[in-house]
């Protein structure tokens, strides 16, 4: 497979705009101002559909150049932004949370005058309304919102493994639902220790003779 032999190149082109560093470089800078994918193509030129196929070809063939790189940074791009706007509403919210401690402070104190300002919560609700706006997947109630992931225990432990230690401390006092199992299983469990070089009458396993 060749460098670039999943663009397919307009006819009569000899040419593919995305071959430009430069190119690459400025519409992952108009990326990163949030603008959207459909609003970004139109600035770079290109039309909608191919910004999408760069983007969709680099995440199907992450080894094909320079799809793969175009589509890492860009979503890197589109990323930051829910990053930036993270950001803002933390320091939003704790603005907010100064303002109403001023004003209980100045409730409190009886001094009297004009009451300072309470925050409103329109400085939230546009910033909510944008990123729901520009990650539909993501934010909000919208039906293109993609569900959060379940918990799945296996996957917690595939993740965390537990050491040795942690095991033996675990056995040593079991919860109730791990005493039951290990009563359930107790003929498989003996087998298991017997295997692993367990000495019933020593009451050791080879690792500690």
């Amino acid at each position: 497979m060749t460098r670039y032999s999943l663009q397919r190149r307009p006819k009569g082109s000899r040419y593919s705009a995305i071959e430009d560093p430069a190119f690459r470089s400025r519409v992952v800078s108009l990326a990163s101002t949030g603008a959207s994918r459909r609003h970004v193509a139109d600035l770079a030129g290109c039309p909608p559909g191919t910004l999408r196929g760069w983007i969709e070809r680099g995440l199907a063939y992450p080894d094909i150049e320079p799809f793969a790189s175009f589509s890492a940074d860009y979503r890197r791009a589109e990323a930051g932004i829910a990053g930036a706007a993270a950001d803002i509403k933390a320091m939003t919210v704790q603005l907010m949370r100064e303002q109403v401690a001023f004003y209980l402070r100045w409730q409190a104190s009886g001094l009297g005058g004009d009451p300072p300002p309470l925050p409103s919560v329109a400085e939230l609700s546009w910033l909510d309304r944008t990123m729901e706006a520009r990650f539909p997947d993501h934010y909000g109630a919208s039906k293109h919102r993609s569900p959060d992931a379940d918990f799945d225990a296996s996957n917690f432990l595939d993740a965390h493994v537990m050491e040795r230690e942690q095991l033996a401390a675990l056995f040593s006092d079991p919860p109730e639902p791990i005493k039951l199992a290990l009563v359930d299983s107790a003929a498989q469990v003996y087998a298991v220790l017997l295997a692993g070089g367990f000495d019933p009458a020593a009451g050791k396993g080879k690792d500690e003779t």
